[in-house]
């Protein structure tokens, strides 16, 4: 009878030890949905995928998604959640930037402003990629308020590695 696979293991990060999933099938590229043919689109990543140092990564998923650009949409709701939460861990840690209700209602309908002028369908395509510009996560390379936008930019990549050549 064989071992079933672990879901877990630990991995030194920021010197401490922490509990990341280990890479299944699920994550696998040619398991996600794709734009353009070849780009994962919401992929499903293992969690804490954006939180583990390159080289502690299992050799499967370098390989799988090195070099290989996925796009994640976010609608507003989306960041809504976002900004709220930043202001929990604020006020959870009493920091010099926690701001009170009233405050927080204001900056969400400022945010929500230049949401809608940059994204008016309500909905931002980041592109990002597993390149080795970040040590312990994939690097944003833009975003987009189109997904044919967004597709593109995988395709090209983002602007400031054509600056470096």
């Amino acid at each position: 009878m064989t071992k079933p696979a672990e879901r877990t293991r630990k991995i030194l990060f920021l010197d401490e030890f922490v509990e990341v999933d280990t890479y299944q099938p699920v994550h696998w590229p040619e398991k996600q949905e794709l734009v353009a043919g070849r780009f994962p689109l919401n992929p499903t990543l293992r969690r804490c995928f954006d939180q583990t140092p390159n080289e502690d990564r299992e050799s499967l998923e370098t390989e799988h998604w090195w070099d290989l650009p996925f796009i994640i949409s976010r609608d507003w709701e989306c960041c809504v959640e976002i900004i709220k939460s930043i202001q929990a861990q604020h006020r959870e840690q009493a920091n010099d930037y926690v701001i009170s209700d009233d405050e927080l209602e204001a900056k969400i309908q400022a945010e929500k402003l230049r949401w809608f002028a940059e994204f008016p369908d309500g909905v931002r395509y980041d592109v990002r990629c597993l390149d080795g510009g970040a040590w312990d996560r994939s690097t944003w390379w833009g975003c987009s308020g189109s997904l044919d936008e967004a597709a593109k930019l995988a395709e090209a990549g983002p602007a400031w590695r054509s600056k470096l050549s």
